[in-house]
């Protein structure tokens, strides 16, 4: 059986600081290579506990209807207002628009905080019409 060696934060970073160039690039390209190895095996169905557990937080963002989402939905035949279900990508890309057309989202999406960058964009594409 494999033993798991469990750190605590301050030892975990002396370790980390007192590593060289070559053996910070070792421990990144291990990382990496460990957490692609996880995603291609979770694709193909194996069992995997890094790729199960993203797949359950992902799961977990999407909310059957989703006003911009969910096939299902007419925006002809539904009234977008307060009480519409967003998943949480949606609610941060209504805050970015409402942000770049300088209007409060935090109001509506208080943990979606200072959104600042689409509002320069937006603003920018705005003038050029005026």
């Amino acid at each position: 059986m494999e033993k798991k060696l469990r750190l605590d934060k301050e030892t975990s970073k002396k370790i980390l600081t007192a590593l060289d160039t070559g053996e910070h690039d070792k421990l990144l390209t291990l990382l990496i290579d460990t957490w692609l190895q996880s995603v291609r095996e979770g694709v193909e169905g194996e069992p995997n506990p890094i790729y199960d557990a993203v797949k359950k937080i992902m799961s977990l963002n999407k909310v059957e209807g989703c006003y911009f989402c969910d096939d299902s939905i007419d925006p002809n035949e539904w009234e977008f207002n307060l009480d519409t279900k967003m998943c949480m990508f949606c609610q941060l890309k209504v805050a970015n628009i409402l942000a770049a057309l300088g209007i409060d989202h935090t109001k509506l999406f208080p943990l979606a905080g200072p959104r600042t960058v689409q509002k320069t964009q937006i603003r920018r594409r705005i003038d050029d019409f005026s």
